[in-house]
């Protein structure tokens, strides 16, 4: 029997862990950390002091940094570095430490014996981003040094989709573990049709919310839209003033606002089918998976990760434009929502994303 791993998750400092309002990244390390306690393992998370977790807890700060600030790229990166600095003063206390603000492996991995493994959380185009504000004259020394010091870490993608929008953008090299939620909280699922349609997520143009009005006002259909408006962002506020309010009716197209997990879970099992006509490259789409989990296919723009999670014509349908998902829309019922839940527990629990992890750190360490 392998022994039990000494293992540090690191996370940046702007959500606890888990996070009390938005944040992707952060319940998935909260599920990882769990999971891997769960195995046997000793893990210590760095984190907010205000975060909750069965592991070993290192508080780095009072409370989650999005509590009082709007997100800002250097304020977040300032954050990150914070947790850096912590954890490489304790980097010889562990087996492996596993990075998820980016900032650990591809800056300072270097600075340590113990194996750094940083998962990528955020698109591809994040990272170029932050690359862009650089003046030019700088981003190609930025990008050597990246290169130079990613030879001390193992870079972690969500998806095939990201792993080679990585290879492509930054020329560099990903291996693949999808994320996963965890089936002790996702049980029950409605194997039984639904009497509508959902849309679940932010309130924002990338995710296409608009689209999904559009797709429905074409049927009799009822769409139930569920998602928070980010009140420091002027134009999500915008986009829902804009895009999303003028069709919400309370009887066609209906808004129900931001739900916590046991609403979220209700509202994806009784829907005939969960929405997504996303329009951006999403590098995962872990609402799709949270749909599976529940029993309920998914209608989904064939773009970012998505083709990785549903299988076209089985747990759902990919489609490429609001006329074709309001086509797929009067077919679903063609669907199995066994099908739909059997993807789920196959490929996408949070022990099965663990069981993954423990295998590369493992192999990292030996």
């Amino acid at each position: 029997m392998d022994k039990p791993l000494k293992i540090a998750q690191v996370t940046n400092l702007y959500e606890s862990v888990p996070p009390q309002n938005k944040g992707g990244l952060e319940q998935m390390v909260s599920y990882l950390t769990e999971e891997l306690v769960s195995m046997g393992h000793d893990v210590t998370l760095f984190g907010t002091a205000d975060s909750k977790t069965t592991a070993n807890l290192v508080p780095l700060w009072p409370t989650a940094v999005s509590q009082d600030k709007p997100s800002q790229i250097r304020e977040m990166s300032w954050y990150a570095d914070l947790a850096v600095a912590n954890v490489l003063e304790q980097a010889d206390d562990f087996d492996i430490i596993h990075d998820h603000t980016y900032f650990v492996g591809s800056r300072y991995g270097h600075l340590t014996s113990t194996p750094i493994l940083t998962t990528m959380h955020h698109p591809v185009s994040f990272e170029t981003h932050l690359l862009n504000e650089f003046p030019p004259e700088y981003r190609d020394f930025a990008m050597r040094q990246d290169q130079h010091f990613l030879k001390e870490t193992t870079t972690v993608t969500v998806s095939e989709f990201q792993r080679m929008e990585l290879q492509k953008q930054l020329n560099r090299k990903g291996v693949v573990i999808h994320n996963g939620i965890p089936l002790s909280e996702w049980q029950d699922p409605n194997l039984d049709t639904g009497s509508y349609f959902a849309y679940l997520g932010y309130i924002s143009g990338n995710k296409g919310v608009y689209e999904a009005i559009q797709a429905t006002l074409s049927t009799e259909e009822i769409l139930k839209i569920a998602g928070p408006i980010d009140d420091h962002d002027e134009n999500s506020k915008k986009y829902f003033s804009q895009k999303v309010e003028p069709f919400i009716d309370e009887k066609q197209i209906q808004y129900v606002g931001g739900l916590n997990l046991k609403e979220k879970q209700e509202f994806l099992k009784n829907a005939k089918a969960t929405l997504m006509p996303i329009q951006w490259d999403e590098p995962f789409g872990l609402v799709a998976i949270e749909s599976l989990a529940m029993g309920t296919p998914v209608i989904a723009f064939n773009r970012g990760a998505l083709p990785e999670i549903i299988e076209n014509g089985v747990s759902g349908f990919l489609v490429n434009s609001v006329e074709e998902m309001t086509s797929r829309m009067h077919e679903v019922n063609l669907l199995s929502r066994h099908d739909a839940r059997n993807k789920y527990e196959e490929n996408f629990t949070a022990r099965s994303m663990a069981i993954q992890y423990e295998e590369l750190y493992r192999s990292l360490i030996n």
